[in-house]
């Protein structure tokens, strides 16, 4: 994997409904070489005190205008500074990151379940899939229908209309998507026509369901988990992810890793360990104390002391996380 370091122009940076914005950049590197499912490392300008960068999914790349599209929803003090960034501020960019999605060889029918921005991650997926001649069904959930900002973009792409849900009832089916999901991975099986491959990004107790419909309907699926990051490059272990036993056998837990994105099959690899709490103290990792000194946090004392955690805390506050 080559990643791309770019300082990308902002070309668009517009809310699309509901606080979820989308932020369109020209970084010809990443755009030319970023495949579903990978991700971009993000400096935002004027964060100083806050020096961890964001990962953001890849929503759309157009390597012929060297474009690269990415959603984010404004959830806290980075993102809402994010939103007062205009035309012609560049971000730094480190890309693209992540192994991306791996549908099964043959496939032949998939189904893609996206959940409120979940979305963004999963629609060059289904650019590809659809180019590649593979029948392609979506499900959107969301909170509200201005939420469901990538509806229209999903139905240009796939020829027809997604299926849609909303929380509050005022978009297509009223309630969670994941009746949805049952019903259609009934419907496949009924016709003589069953999904090869349920691909899944949205909130964790959306993809352990979904996982485990389609593991009851006997489906490979993979899931495309988000965690907090520091490096980026696969050094300091903040984002690693447990395939926990909710996981089951035939699904892939892609998480959003630096190095590999930790993609587990369950029934062939070990799960991936959590860092220790308090000294994390993995082989090969050197801990906090290279980013302490870097940055002039007092030296954290004794194990048994009780405010240890507390100034931990404060560690990571320093750090920008």
């Amino acid at each position: 994997m080559t990643l791309c370091n770019e300082n990308a122009p902002i070309l668009v940076n517009e809310e699309m409904g509901c606080n979820i914005w989308l932020m369109t950049v020209r970084a010809p590197e990443i755009a030319t070489t970023a495949r579903p499912g990978q991700f971009a490392h993000v400096k935002v300008p004027g964060m100083e005190a806050h020096i961890l960068r964001r990962p953001f999914g890849v929503y759309a790349a157009d390597a012929e205008a060297g474009t690269v599209d990415m959603m984010y929803q404004v959830l806290g003090f980075g993102t809402e500074h994010m939103t007062e960034l205009a035309v012609g501020d560049a971000v730094e960019m480190i890309g693209p990151i992540g192994r991306g999605w791996q549908p099964p060889e043959g496939c032949k029918r998939a189904l893609i379940v996206a959940g409120g921005v979940g979305s963004a991650p999963l629609y060059p997926l289904a650019e590809e899939l659809t180019a590649a001649g593979i029948a392609t069904d979506a499900i959107l959930g969301a909170s509200t229908i201005d939420a469901l900002v990538a509806r229209e973009r999903y139905g240009a792409v796939l020829g027809c209309e997604p299926a849609c849900s909303t929380d509050d009832g005022t978009y297509g089916r009223a309630g969670f998507c994941t009746p949805l999901v049952e019903e259609a991975l009934a419907a496949a099986a009924a016709e003589g026509a069953p999904y090869d491959y349920v691909a899944c990004c949205g909130p964790e107790p959306l993809m352990k369901i979904v996982a485990g419909m389609a593991d009851a309907a006997g489906v490979f699926c993979e899931v495309s988990m988000e965690r907090r990051m520091a490096c980026g490059v696969g050094a300091c272990l903040s984002c690693v992810a447990s395939a926990a036993p909710a996981w089951t056998a035939r699904c892939s837990v892609q998480a959003r890793w630096c190095g590999n994105a930790a993609q587990t099959e369950r029934d062939e690899r070990q799960p991936v360990r959590e860092p220790r709490r308090h000294g994390h103290e993995e082989p090969g990792h050197r801990g906090l104390g290279h980013l302490r000194r870097r940055h002039g946090v007092p030296r954290l004392r004794g194990r048994g002391d009780p405010g240890r955690r507390h100034h931990q805390g404060r560690v990571f506050e320093r750090l920008g996380g």
